[in-house]
């Protein structure tokens, strides 16, 4: 095939092994900016962060959260394995994702309402194709899905930052920080 799969593979590997380092990095980052980390509460040493980052990922892996969006009526799964893709997609943007994944972990340890920020599937694979497939679904729910898709995509882009604004509104006036 002319390529180096075991060092293509390998690069991966080395990115994989930084996740650690980043979240040791957002773990500090998060004790450090004291109450402007929605996962910090007073007193907090670096090791009490991490332990309710840890709480939540465990709590996932053994039970994963089922929701329904209020938005788009879609029902979704958030598991461990959703998590980590997070995670990957934060290592490589940091300042603008640590505040985010910070206010998220909390909604999640404390149990919040998440359906707010519920979409549906990514269709833009099939949704998204500008050549002619080999072999097209036999049935309309390639279209069907296609149109309900572009029609929740729109709604979650202008309903969003909404969203985003009201759990940091209700985190921030949250008396359950201590």
């Amino acid at each position: 095939m002319g390529t180096n799969t075991n060092r293509d593979s390998q690069g991966w590997s080395d990115s994989l092994r930084d996740i650690d380092t980043v979240l040791e990095h957002f773990f500090t980052t998060c004790h450090e900016a004291k109450t402007d980390c929605h996962l910090y509460r007073d007193g907090d040493q670096v090791k009490d962060v991490k332990g309710r980052f840890t709480t939540v990922l465990h709590r996932l892996e053994e039970d994963p959260l089922v929701l329904v969006g209020r938005v788009a009526q879609i029902p979704a799964i958030v598991t461990l394995s959703l998590i980590r893709q997070v995670l990957f997609g934060a290592m490589y943007f940091p300042m603008s994702s640590f505040p985010l994944l910070g206010l998220l972990t909390d909604q999640l340890y404390r149990g919040e309402d998440m359906s707010l920020l519920v979409g549906g599937p990514d269709l833009l694979p099939l949704c998204g194709l500008k050549q002619k497939l080999l072999l097209y679904p036999d049935d309309s729910s390639a279209a069907i899905g296609c149109s309900d898709w572009a029609m929740i995509v729109g709604i979650l882009y202008r309903f969003l930052p909404v969203a985003v604004q009201k759990l940091t509104r209700r985190a921030s006036r949250s008396e359950t920080r201590l």
